[in-house]
């Protein structure tokens, strides 16, 4: 079952008795979380994956459907964007969906993060206050691991 929605997500225990899998599509999650369409340029600034309360809701998720015995993968931008990768497996997704353009450096990522440190950068982006502070995290986290290399993926993603 995807979940895009905020009634979905947070009932997850009530579809959990009819389903086995979730999906988690960031895209119309953040675009519903944040009220914001991300293809309307007057309401695209405010469509952020960063925002404290989607991480929070990220991280309900996958801690629901951990706790319901569900496998939950995460697919849209976030999945395949670099900047999130770390704090996804901080707050314990093993599954993302990409586009095979991005794998590579997805995959570069997992294998350079110590999931302890993932883990303690999650929790961290979770106490931040503001877009702006997790946004900060997430790009020096990332750069730690990528340098310079971060910002030619980003440009040929783009």
């Amino acid at each position: 079952m995807m979940v895009e929605v905020p009634v979905v997500a947070y009932n997850l225990a009530k579809f959990a008795r009819e389903v086995q899998f979730f999906s988690v599509g960031t895209n119309d999650l953040v675009q519903y979380l944040c009220a914001a369409d991300r293809n309307d340029p007057d309401l695209a600034p405010w469509y952020k994956g960063y925002n404290p309360g989607v991480l929070h809701a990220l991280e309900h998720i996958i801690g629901t459907c951990g706790v319901l015995n569900r496998d939950v993968s995460v697919c849209g931008e976030m999945a395949g964007d670099p900047l999130y990768t770390m704090f996804l497996l901080g707050i314990g997704v093993t599954e993302l969906s990409m586009s095979l353009p991005q794998v590579p450096l997805i995959k570069k990522i997992i294998r350079s993060v110590d999931l302890k440190d993932a883990q303690k950068m999650a929790q961290r982006a979770l106490s931040l206050a503001t877009g702006t502070q997790v946004r900060e995290l997430f790009k020096t986290s990332v750069e730690q691991i990528l340098g310079k290399e971060l910002t030619y993926w980003t440009t040929k993603l783009s």
